[in-house]
């Protein structure tokens, strides 16, 4: 703790942050990762403000242990995360309400409590064909209203800001942009033992993330095949999703089953030994509102192959070599080249690893709370 920290926690009174802890509790992707990363790097970096966190069947969560010694607020009744919540926000006297994922209670706006929303991305507006109609409305629904009744809005990426001042015309002085904070994926233990156990090549490329078409991994296996025999680099896959029977048929029908490893969900402190075991990361997606993996594979000084669209630039910066996610053959140009290109790939890899340390948790979270007091 610093010293102007020291003089804002003896003269400062303490102010009641509130969280809609949904995701933080039952959600184990990306939301519940960004999430449990920013309240945990909250109270560790700054323990002078007092976290509740609100939330339906906390103990039933195998991550409550981690946040059993916060506040938590609970209540069964229909519909009390919707709007039932707010007597609860009231009640505790919070200062300031966070819905970390896309959401407000219906009439947080009437309360003294001042709130702010974390929108990551409009995914169904630009991809309107990877959701059902029902959900689309009700997204749209909620994204609406968290943007009318917020005080502040945060956004993971200015790509992001960029979507909600564009299809919904919110104001771009209502919105602060504020990247996730990434926690650096180190294994503790023998790398080698993890080579073993999933039997992986020696040298291979990395796809990390859900295998669904918006993740685009089949044009990776596309550009496999254009590559020849001799330029083909082991690819191992690490992630499940509906798309995984088409790609592992995909992949013996162009006879790349021996190149192509398929290790589906990992433990989460295994992670870290992908990235350092990899040669380098591709991750050719159509569309996100940040894109974790990257700065994950950056900050192991693993360069990433990556898209040109949405907000991938932002989060690879100067670590990357950008392609069109629609173009196989602009991908395979990009796989081939990297691992004939010593310079290219060392220089890569300094310039992504020191790019990767502004989204550390213990930077971000200041960056965070320097918004919950100028907002309070």
């Amino acid at each position: 703790m610093d010293s102007i920290d020291k003089f804002i926690q003896y003269f400062w009174p303490g102010m009641k942050i509130g969280f809609d802890a949904k995701r933080l509790f039952h959600n184990d992707t990306g939301l519940g990762v960004y999430s449990r990363l920013l309240v945990h790097g909250l109270k560790e970096n700054h323990p002078e403000e007092e976290y509740i966190l609100f939330a339906k069947s906390p103990a039933r969560s195998k991550y409550y242990p981690a946040f059993k010694d916060f506040r938590i607020v609970s209540n069964s009744r229909p519909l009390w995360r919707t709007s039932g919540i707010c007597r609860d926000i009231n009640r505790e006297h919070c200062d300031v309400f966070h819905g970390l994922s896309h959401e407000l209670p219906v009439g947080i706006q009437r309360l003294q409590t001042k709130s702010i929303v974390t929108i990551h991305d409009v995914i169904f507006k630009i991809e309107p064909h990877l959701y059902r109609k029902a959900d689309r409305i009700i997204y749209d629904l909620k994204w609406r209203h968290s943007c009318k009744v917020a005080d502040l809005i945060v956004t993971v990426s200015d790509h992001t800001r960029n979507d909600l001042c564009n299809l919904f015309k919110v104001d771009a002085k209502k919105i602060q942009v504020l990247p996730p904070p990434v926690a650096q994926k180190v294994f503790p233990g023998n790398l080698i033992d993890i080579q073993k156990k999933y039997a992986l090549p020696v040298q291979f490329y990395l796809s990390v993330g859900s295998l669904t078409a918006r993740k685009n991994v089949k044009s990776i296996l596309k550009a496999m095949c254009l590559l020849a025999p001799r330029d083909r680099i082991p690819l191992v896959i690490v992630g499940s999703g509906q798309q995984a029977k088409d790609l592992k048929k995909f992949a013996i029908e162009n006879k790349l089953e021996k190149l192509v490893h398929f290790v589906g969900q990992i433990e989460s402190d295994e992670l870290g030994a992908f990235y350092q075991l990899s040669f380098a990361l591709i991750y050719p997606s159509y569309y996100e509102g940040f894109g974790i993996p990257v700065v994950e594979s950056l900050q192991n000084k693993r360069p990433v192959i990556t898209s040109n669209t949405s907000s991938l630039p932002e989060a690879a910066g100067p670590g990357a070599i950008f392609i069109d996610p629609k173009s196989p053959k602009q991908l395979a140009h990009k796989m081939s080249l990297l691992p004939a290109d010593t310079d290219l790939y060392n220089k890569l890899a300094e310039a992504g690893y020191d790019h990767s340390l502004q989204f550390s948790k213990e930077n971000i979270c200041k960056k965070q709370m320097e918004i919950y007091r100028k907002l309070a």
